[in-house]
């Protein structure tokens, strides 16, 4: 449902988020960690992606979801979720805080997109369909 109580809207391509903040320093260490812990199967959390990106001194979260925006704001507003990101605040030097994408460019048309679940099973059907037909040539050789 959205904030206003009207239904959410079901798009067909994700959004992007991308957030990122500086680090303390030192703290390299313990933010490969807390990425390493994140769990494997997100999908139930309304995340279509989640990517962490870490340099030494800086964190980028990429976030894909049909509403990536109101999906965070849910996550920040709600007490028990929020505890997903409160062990990294400490590692921050500074806000966390929103990158504007202002460019960017995909091979893959937006109707079939990767971002949208159903894209991503019909090239995972396709791959898997050419696979096995490679597979089955090489046994007829």
């Amino acid at each position: 449902m959205e904030m206003d109580g009207r239904p959410r809207t079901q798009s067909a391509v994700a959004q992007r988020l991308v957030l990122t903040a500086r680090l303390r320093p030192g703290t390299r260490e313990r933010a490969l960690e807390l990425a390493g812990s994140i769990p494997a199967q997100l999908g139930t959390s309304g995340f279509e992606r989640l990517g962490v990106y870490l340099s030494e001194r800086e964190v980028v979260f990429l976030i894909e979801a049909r509403e990536a925006e109101l999906l965070l704001r849910e996550i920040l507003d709600d007490p028990v979720r929020a505890t997903e990101i409160s062990p990294w605040l400490p590692l921050f030097d500074g806000p966390l805080h929103r990158v504007e994408e202002v460019y960017y460019w995909s091979a893959v048309p937006a109707d079939t997109a990767c971002s949208s679940r159903h894209g991503m099973r019909g090239i995972a059907r396709t791959v898997r369909r050419q696979l096995i037909r490679a597979d089955a040539s090489l046994l007829h050789r």
